[in-house]
């Protein structure tokens, strides 16, 4: 190997750096956007529906890398179910984590679930999906733990 062939394959080491921090730049730049025009929307929406029935909800980012919606309880101060998506760290695709946390009872722990967000869409579609589509997701996910914590035996 000569010294031009080893500085070569240096140069483009170092281009391939560049570029994988630029996609990581780009990655939460794209998960901001999702945050303010897809998520955050689509929350406000269920918090206000949520609130005709008189259930208090609450939604908000958290640091830059997660967005949360928040239930409580039915006329309670305490909280019941959270869905928070998250962008992992050093992420270079939108390839988003759900983290499902709830608790049974007002004085339960909560208890955490992580799997893919929308596992069938690529990271490509994860900024053009509707927030209907977030809605619905959120909705299935209160429904599937609820229903759970209201018939397991323990």
């Amino acid at each position: 190997m000569n010294e031009d062939s080893w500085k070569e394959r240096l140069r483009n080491v170092l281009g391939d750096f560049d570029l994988l921090e630029k996609c990581k730049r780009d990655t939460l730049d794209n998960f901001q956007q999702f945050c303010e025009f897809i998520a955050e929307p689509a929350f406000e929406s269920l918090r206000l529906e949520f609130r005709r029935h008189r259930i208090k909800t609450s939604y908000g980012r958290l640091k830059k890398r997660a967005v949360y919606f928040r239930v409580n309880f039915r006329r309670s101060r305490a909280d019941n179910f959270y869905y928070v998506l998250i962008l992992p760290a050093n992420a270079v695709e939108m390839r988003l984590r759900l983290l499902l946390r709830g608790r049974r009872a007002p004085h339960a722990a909560l208890e955490d679930r992580e799997e893919a967000f929308l596992p069938l869409l690529a990271p490509s579609e994860v900024m053009k999906i509707d927030r209907e589509a977030l809605i619905l997701d959120v909705i299935t996910r209160y429904q599937e733990f609820n229903y759970r914590a209201r018939t397991s035996p323990c």
